[in-house]
């Protein structure tokens, strides 16, 4: 069905509790929505979208549309329905892992879905000029950190991000930076099933080999054969063992550059945003029948829970502060 402008639905509709460069008329969710409504952006919605960046949606009693990237769960008691990284069983949420919205926004989705050959992959290689890398600015990732040190142990890491520093200084491009060698780091900060960012889809564009740890279902998405796992690994000394391998044999590396990046070459629905903007319709559609979860009792609970983990999270930063 094509919507044309006189035909389209009135949708007044806010984001709030963004990211800090969001911006409310330039945004995939208005880019979508525009397609099929007529939106009003108003203090006053029909329909919320918001994100995990503050409590500013406590103040609405609207319908609400929970989403993040993050590894953040969806609370049925703030919102009616959630875009998120979980698989639930729940016709209210949808499954959308952050890092399809990052290859999207950056029309890379065809480079993702190439299958090099064999010339191909030795120009790759040519251009490969670096063992391996890591561009990281925290210290949170305890299994990543140590994995680091081990393997720097054997042969030099190079570390661009602030994290652990080696090169001199953050580097000011990422990705040129990652291009330059074999290996790239895709280690998530925290393990938890469906949670997979954009770190593994920004090494495969990198034309490297991620070294992935983090989501134990990445494989239902993307080919094994394409990067290095964490988990088929017994021992760190083995996964250290196999990237030296590869390092050392150009036909190996070259095999799993010219391995598709998608489980058997197929490019998962995901990243046909129209099943986003299906979903949220639905979703519109839905809040029109249904009183919306902030006009019921769910909501107080939600409010004393929130207002219970603050006063905790102020208490506990109260006392680390004391201790240093």
């Amino acid at each position: 069905m094509s919507y044309s402008h006189q035909f389209k639905e009135k949708l007044k509709i806010n984001y709030v509790d963004m990211w800090p460069d969001f911006q409310n008329q330039n945004n995939i969710f208005h880019q979508l929505l525009s397609k099929r409504y007529d939106l009003e952006i108003t203090s006053t919605p029909d329909f919320l979208i918001y994100s995990c960046f503050g409590n500013e949606h406590l103040k609405y009693s609207c319908a609400k549309l929970f989403y993040t990237g993050e590894n953040q769960k969806s609370n049925f008691y703030a919102c009616d329905y959630a875009v998120t990284f979980e698989m639930l069983a729940s016709h209210k949420q949808y499954y959308l892992p952050y890092y399809v919205l990052r290859v999207i926004e950056a029309n890379k989705l065809s480079q993702l879905k190439k299958i090099y050959n064999q010339q191909e992959a030795q120009d790759i290689l040519d251009s490969k000029t670096q063992f391996c890398c890591t561009v990281v600015s925290n210290g949170f990732g305890q299994v990543r950190n140590h994995f680091f040190r081990e393997l720097n142990k054997v042969k030099k890491v190079n570390s661009g991000g602030r994290f652990e520093n080696n090169v001199g200084g953050p580097v000011k491009d990422k990705n040129s930076f990652c291009q330059q060698h074999k290996f790239v780091f895709a280690f998530e900060n925290e393990k938890e099933k469906g949670y997979c960012t954009e770190k593994i889809t920004d090494a495969l564009l990198s034309n490297s080999i991620p070294i992935y740890f983090g989501d134990p279902t990445v494989t239902e998405v993307f080919n094994s054969s394409r990067f290095l796992n964490y988990d088929d690994f017994s021992s760190t000394d083995d996964l250290i063992k196999a990237i030296l391998d590869i390092d050392s044999n150009d036909k190996k590396f070259m095999e799993i550059l010219k391995q598709p990046v998608f489980k058997n070459a197929q490019t998962p629905d995901f990243f046909d945003l129209n099943h986003l903007l299906d979903f949220i319709s639905t979703c519109i559609d839905d809040s029109k029948l249904n009183t919306p979860v902030s006009q019921t009792y769910k909501r107080h609970i939600y409010w004393v829970a929130t207002k219970v983990k603050n006063a905790k999270n102020k208490i506990r930063n109260t006392l680390i502060l004391s201790n240093r």
